[in-house]
């Protein structure tokens, strides 16, 4: 089953090659499929890493759900999401829970992903290298992105 694909951007959205004020997200809401995937542009993507050798993927998630209510601003407006690559946990947050839930009415499968991901895999098939160790600045749609990555991990970054 294909999934709608909507970028997200500060101030609109844009679905099928045509851009939306988001007080327009009526008009479109009830054609979007069930299944969809939600590009995030234009916003910072923060992570934090911590070591932790668990493999109980209870006491993973207890952890991840502590350093978030511990760690990262609490304001409803923030997505969190993790990450466990070897003894490395990362926790990424990002602004835009307001405008993805908008956009997610309705729908059963939801796919969030920030550009900053999507420059990762990009790089990592250009270089064949999954341990990536270097600093990007790239432009996409008219926003400059500076990302950082350290052994394979997104580390930081701004646009």
């Amino acid at each position: 089953m294909r999934k709608s694909i909507t970028i997200l951007k500060r101030n609109s959205f844009i679905h099928k090659n045509k851009e939306y004020e988001f007080d327009r997200i009526d008009e479109i809401i009830n054609s979007l499929k069930k299944d969809r995937k939600i590009i995030i542009l234009e916003e910072e993507l923060y992570a934090k890493h911590f070591d932790f050798k668990e493999k109980n993927r209870f006491k993973i998630n207890h952890f991840v759900d502590e350093k978030i209510k511990n760690e990262f601003p609490q304001n409803g407006d923030i997505v969190y999401d993790y990450d466990k690559k070897g003894n490395v946990i990362s926790i990424y947050s990002m602004k835009g829970g307001e405008r993805i839930n908008k956009i997610s009415e309705g729908a059963k499968n939801i796919d969030v992903i920030p550009i900053q991901f999507i420059i990762k895999e990009v790089m990592i098939k250009t270089f064949n290298n999954k341990i990536l160790n270097c600093n990007i600045l790239t432009n996409f749609n008219g926003c400059y992105y500076y990302i950082s990555f350290k052994n394979g991990l997104y580390y930081c970054g701004f646009c």
